[in-house]
Order: structure tokens, then sequence, then C-alpha cells
């Protein structure tokens, strides 16, 4: 199913792992909650040129953020704000 309005990315990586895709599969690993939850910037309206994965901020959830810091487990290498950045933590996104 993907990201649901208003969660976040915490919410949603952590959905996706413990129930998965609906009936098609089960729970997923890391890599493919990620994939499920990630949100691009698609630049102008336009034009998809310059597109790129928005990072997950996972820091509201210290044991998904040591699976994004772990090339082991995020072997896609999602981007992911790092644990001591500065940027303010983001409440519910789409």
């Amino acid at each position: 199913m993907g990201r649901m309005p208003g969660q976040s990315d915490a919410t949603c990586v952590r959905q996706q792992m413990k129930y998965g895709n609906g009936a098609t599969n089960g729970p997923l690993p890391f890599d493919g909650a990620a994939s499920r939850c990630m949100r691009m910037d698609l630049g102008s309206p336009l034009t998809a040129s310059g597109s790129h994965y928005l990072p997950l901020d996972l820091r509201s959830d210290p044991a998904l953020q040591a699976m994004a810091e772990n090339p082991a487990i995020n072997e896609a290498g999602y981007p992911y704000i790092p644990r001591d950045s500065n940027t303010p933590q983001a409440g519910a996104r789409w």
C-alpha cells in the first residue's frame, strides 16, 4: 500500500516492516519498506528532470535510524537524515 496521508517516515517504514503490502506479500525487510515510503522531489511540475529521493527522517525511531545507517541493512543506500543533523524533525508528511 505504501505511504498513507499524514504518516511520518518512521511510521510508514515501521508499518511496512510489520504488515508489508497487504495480501500480496507479508512483512518486508528494511529495504523493501523504505522503498515503499520514499518520496520524490520532482522539481518543476512541468518536468521530472533533476528528480531525486527526499531523505527519510527516521530520527524519531532509534532502531530504524540504526538500520538506515547500516550499509548491510540499507543495501540500496536509501538517503536518510543523519541522527546528528540540525534539521528540525518533521511532523507528518504526505
